[in-house]
């Protein structure tokens, strides 16, 4: 989809009444955020507009379900307890922050629908003059990876949102973002990836959060339909580690036993660390000794559990505590 894929801003804020759209400002676009598409695809609707190929949108009827998808890297703030410019966006996946002594904390939320969010794309014309905004309101997502793909990326997170088309529209003067007060994101060249206190050798690891997203019907509203909220959630991780040793790792007895332990990743140091925590992270699939043949049939996969003050997954700026 690169017509829309090429020239695409997107604006994200959090609404303050849940399912109200908001209105959006030059702010609510300093954020970064890349491989953005979306679901119906609006891009012809979007190019006849900016070229006045017609005014009304009655091809959009009975489209008012959107999903809209990208990636952001986590890069930290810089300041430990600053807010990073992704924070909001994590918020919307269903989990709330806190502010720490000398971090910034993102867990799991029990009301994982307490926070949607109004999302706009932009798209700016490539002579300068107006923008197509296009506007959802009510929309809740779910990161479907958050990890690192390779040593030496960084950590990222690919999110999905699902939410109600409200407006396609014109904007004279396009918002375009003013620049970012955050840190670049820390490759990961040197981080600690632990499973059950155990350090692990891994050429890429990946969670996902596991949230089942649905659409809030309201027969009240002329559409339908209201905005997205979060059903469930089942977050699991892959591993895929590197020429492990086998003899190192008691992973198999663990799965055969359902065993549980800490489940640990850390990128960085100091204000700028990136962590992804969790308390209780129980192997689903590991290979025997039998069973390694080379690097295809190494990975390992796991859920992660937990209730209460014993958070299922954190995601932590700086320290945790």
């Amino acid at each position: 989809m690169p017509f829309i894929d090429a020239r695409t801003q997107m604006g994200f804020k959090l609404e303050d009444t849940p399912y109200t759209a908001e209105t959006l400002t030059y702010a609510n676009y300093d954020f970064r955020i890349k491989n953005i598409s979306c679901t119906p695809e609006l891009e012809e609707a979007v190019m006849k507009y900016a070229t006045q190929g017609y005014g009304a949108f009655r091809s959009l009827i009975g489209k008012k379900l959107c999903t809209i998808s990208g990636t952001i890297d986590l890069n930290a703030h810089g300041t430990a307890t600053s807010d990073p410019e992704w924070s909001d966006l994590i918020r919307s996946c269903g989990f709330t922050k806190s502010t720490l002594g000398a971090g910034v904390a993102w867990d799991m939320d029990a009301d994982a629908s307490g926070t949607p969010a109004t999302i706009e794309l932009q798209y700016v014309s490539h002579d300068g003059g107006d923008a197509v905004v296009v506007k959802l309101a009510g929309c809740m997502g779910n990161i479907s990876r958050i990890g690192f793909e390779n040593v030496g990326n960084c950590i990222s997170a690919d999110i999905e949102w699902q939410g109600i088309l409200k407006s396609v529209t014109d904007r004279a003067e396009p918002f375009i973002a003013q620049g970012w007060d955050d840190t670049d994101p820390s490759p990961v060249t040197a981080a600690t990836v632990e499973t059950h206190s155990e350090a692990q050798d891994v050429n890429s690891l990946a969670v996902n959060i596991g949230n089942q997203v649905s659409v809030y019907t309201d027969p009240a509203k002329i559409e339908g339909a209201r905005g997205a909220y979060v059903v469930n959630a089942d977050p699991t991780v892959t591993l895929d580690p590197y020429l492990d040793k086998i003899s190192e790792r008691g992973d198999f007895a663990r799965w055969s036993a359902g065993t549980t332990g800490s489940f640990l990743v850390e990128a960085g140091s100091g204000a700028s660390k990136i962590s992804l925590i969790a308390n209780s992270f129980q192997i689903t699939g590991a290979y025997g000794k039998g069973e390694r043949d080379g690097l295809s049939t190494n990975a390992k996969t796991g859920r992660l559990l937990g209730e209460g003050t014993d958070h299922v997954f954190r995601i932590c700026q700086g320290t945790n505590s």
